[in-house]
């Protein structure tokens, strides 16, 4: 064999064998197995030779040898055996992993709210929530008469207040003090647009302490326990209602058991546990560890009660706030000498020189406080869970827009919807007494009306649509003011309607708040399209002020009332963002279809306007959401008549309706949870897609918008300090408030008392 041939000799193959046999094929291409001859010494201890061979792990899973080079030597590392699995894991899913990390990273932003501005209050100064009245200024001393604008005088002297449950109501609040410098500023919207004094501030006390049941002497709502107490003490005294005095004791009676001794000391070594005092201004407390579920059951059976007690213990145990208010607008009428079905004469009203009405335009709602007539109508629903705080926002709208208001009084209605199919309420009284019993407290009764979708279904017959959830074209989610046009339909005495919400709140005098946005509507001009109210009033703004000055050239429409008045932006639907933007039935335009909306129904409609809604929807089968429906009207009927939108040619009843309507958005003043730089304020808040719910969560740090938190954080705070004190301010949503105990209320004032907290920012 040639050296060529056989490169391998038989004594160098690891198969070869001692006994000459044939030698094994060639190794070829593979390489052959090396011995070290020797070895350098180790550079150190426990170090194998430089150029030696590796040591062995021992073949054992999990480990490995780390090899440092020259002068670092070898080490042998052993990986446990949970992280072999879990790195295992991560190695053959990282992909899977990957994902699983970014869709968690995301809910974690949904759920958690990182987008909005809890997450970054290192970049906005959070505000004072709590500013208080400092104790080197005594409430007595601080207590000055409230002077509202000249031009909107709220008890004018000439007029006295109507008779309340027993004898006037006072007005609210009792007193007011000059607003702490800690008092937080709105960032939105103004107090002098709307005739608003923000230098003033109240306490939860003088705003509501006279609308008490203890203040008003109401006692169908007390414990049985309580009303022996309280008929006890009326056995005590005569019943001359002129000369009210105790009656004369007689020998040897006691008010004990007979025995000289008082019956309720009980036993001796027997002990009564001590029930905790409820201050009547906050009512029962949720007890410990009670849930939200369990406390409004409880709730409603507590007025379920009370309202069966009220019709044993009869009238004179509860108000009939309806006959007072009746009461009050007949007062009124004989003030003014228009009683008896005449009415005062107006030279405004009448044609000069004889002239004829025929050839003159619809005459326009020109009305002052004194002569116009409105109806608030609160929006409930069967089982709603009056709280304490409920009854007495509902005696303070009473009080202060009818028997303390010195002009033409309001007229407070509440719609209550029936849920239950089953419930012949038009027909039944057995089945309306029963959803009286278990949704409104007995002092209202007088005020409720009810009704149904089945009853909207039956008034607006063939309304297309197809809608989530099984949604009709008539359900009281979509078309909310259904039910308030069904109500204009029956009481057509009313110019002016307000739909309510009953989750509202007033940090002042309502009918401060509700003259001071009608005069402010009143004043402004026709402005056609309503492009002026698209946007948020952004004070420190340039380009949001100057949007907001008055345009003294336009004289269209100035002086009229207005038809609409909003409490939020009037804006374009389209392109939005907002969740109904595609809600559009039977217009031809569809989706292109000119429209206007309005986020929230907390809104006053005249009754032209309410009108030519029920019109369309009734003749014309044309709806939208109840958010742009009022809205929507009022632009179109600023455009020319056209097939396009709700005034077609056809429609007859056009010609009697004022057109074009007016519609106003009223900037009233609007707090913030954080200071924030007002543009960019601004550039958030006002830009087009707004409404988008991505976009739209920096008006939930705001004291008024539709699912805002700031609200409740500021009327839960105004309400449980005792010496807090807030300037006048709108609220939305207010729910499910949680009365405190009378005891915490008083520790809370005493922990409180002095504690001069300086702000962030100053007024």
């Amino acid at each position: 064999m040639s050296e060529k041939s056989s490169f391998l000799s038989p004594s160098m193959s690891p198969s070869s064998s001692s006994t000459g046999s044939n030698p094994p094929p060639p190794y070829r291409f593979h390489q052959l197995p090396h011995t070290p001859t020797g070895s350098k010494a180790p550079s150190r201890a426990a170090s194998p030779p430089h150029g030696g061979s590796v040591p062995s792990p021992g073949g054992l899973p999990g480990t490995f040898v780390l090899n440092l080079g020259r002068y670092g030597g070898y080490y042998v590392i052993k990986i446990p055996v949970t992280a072999q699995r879990v790195l295992g894991v991560v190695l053959r899913r990282w992909k899977t992993l990957f994902l699983i990390a970014i869709f968690g990273t995301l809910a974690a932003f949904a759920t958690f709210g990182a987008m909005s501005t809890e997450w970054r209050e290192m970049t906005y100064y959070r505000v004072d929530p709590y500013p208080v009245i400092s104790n080197q200024l005594p409430l007595q001393d601080a207590a000055k008469p409230f002077k509202p604008p000249s031009t909107r005088p709220i008890m004018p002297p000439k007029f006295n207040s109507c008779p309340g449950p027993r004898g006037t109501i006072p007005r609210s609040p009792l007193e007011t003090y000059k607003t702490p410098d800690s008092h937080p500023i709105p960032l939105v919207g103004s107090y002098e647009a709307v005739g608003m004094d923000g230098n003033r501030c109240l306490t939860y006390r003088g705003r509501y302490s006279m609308y008490t049941d203890e203040a008003l002497n109401i006692t169908y709502r007390r414990d049985p326990e309580e009303l022996k107490k309280f008929d006890a003490k009326l056995q005590d005294y005569d019943d001359d209602p002129d000369n009210v005095k105790p009656k004369p004791k007689k020998a040897g009676a006691t008010s004990g058991n007979g025995n000289g001794q008082s019956s309720s000391s009980g036993a001796k070594g027997e002990s009564t546990p001590k029930k905790e005092k409820i201050d009547p201004l906050y009512g029962p407390r949720k007890p410990a560890g009670m849930n939200e579920l369990d406390w409004e059951r409880t709730l409603r059976d507590r007025m379920w009660r009370a309202n069966v007690l009220s019709e044993e213990l009869g009238p004179d145990s509860y108000p009939d706030w309806r006959a007072l208010m009746d009461a009050c607008y007949h007062q009124r009428e004989h003030e003014r000498g228009m009683a008896g079905g005449v009415d005062r004469f107006d030279p405004n009203a009448s044609p000069a020189d004889g002239d004829d009405f025929s050839d003159q335009d619809p005459s326009r709602i020109r009305t002052t406080p004194a002569s116009k007539r409105t109806a608030l109508v609160m929006r409930s629903y069967e089982g709603y869970v009056w709280r304490e705080d409920d009854i007495l926002n509902m005696r303070a709208l009473i009080s202060e827009l009818s028997l303390n208001n010195p002009n033409t009084p309001y007229d407070i209605r509440i719609l209550v919807e029936v849920h239950g199919r089953h419930l012949a309420v038009f027909t039944s009284e057995w089945d309306r007494l029963n959803v009286l019993r278990t949704s409104v407290p007995r002092e209202f009764w007088g005020m409720v009306e009810l009704w149904t979708e089945d009853e909207m279904c039956a008034l607006y017959p063939g309304l297309p649509g197809k809608f989530l959830n099984h949604m009709i074209a008539q359900s009281s989610y979509r078309s909310c003011l259904m039910a308030l046009q069904k109500f204009y339909l029956d009481h057509q005495e009313y110019d002016f309607i307000y739909n309510w919400e009953m989750d509202v709140r007033y940090i002042g005098n309502y009918l401060d708040f509700f003259e001071g946005i009608e005069e402010y509507s009143r004043n402004e001009p026709l402005h056609v399209g309503m492009d002026k109210y698209d946007t948020w009033l952004v004070k420190n703004v340039t380009v949001s002020e100057k949007n907001w000055a008055d345009n003294t050239t336009l004289k269209r429409g100035r002086g009229d009332e207005a038809d609409l008045i909003t409490l939020g932006p009037i804006f374009d639907p389209r392109g939005s963002g907002w969740y109904w933007e595609y809600d559009v039935q039977n217009y031809p335009p569809g989706r292109d279809t000119d429209r206007r909306a309005s986020i929230g129904t907390n809104m006053r409609m005249s009754r032209a306007l309410l009108d030519a809604m029920n019109v369309v929807n009734a003749e014309a089968k044309k709806s939208l959401h109840c958010e742009a429906w009022p809205t929507t009207l009022v632009l179109h009927s600023q455009l020319p008549i056209s097939h396009e939108h709700s005034f077609y040619p056809e429609a007859g009843f056009t010609h009697n309706l004022p057109l074009p309507f007016k519609g106003v958005f009223a900037p009233h003043p609007v707090y913030f949870r954080h200071y924030w730089d007002p543009e960019v304020l601004h550039s958030k808040i006002n830009r087009p897609d707004f409404y988008k719910k991505i976009n739209e969560k920096v008006m939930r740090d705001s004291s008024f918008y539709y699912d805002g938190a700031h609200s409740k954080e500021v009327y839960v705070g105004w309400k449980e300090k005792e010496n807090v004190c807030r300037a006048p301010m709108l609220l939305h949503p207010i729910k499910r408030i949680v009365s405190r105990s009378a005891t915490s209320s008083a520790k809370e004032a005493s922990k409180m008392s002095g504690a001069g907290y300086q702000g962030f920012w100053q007024r």
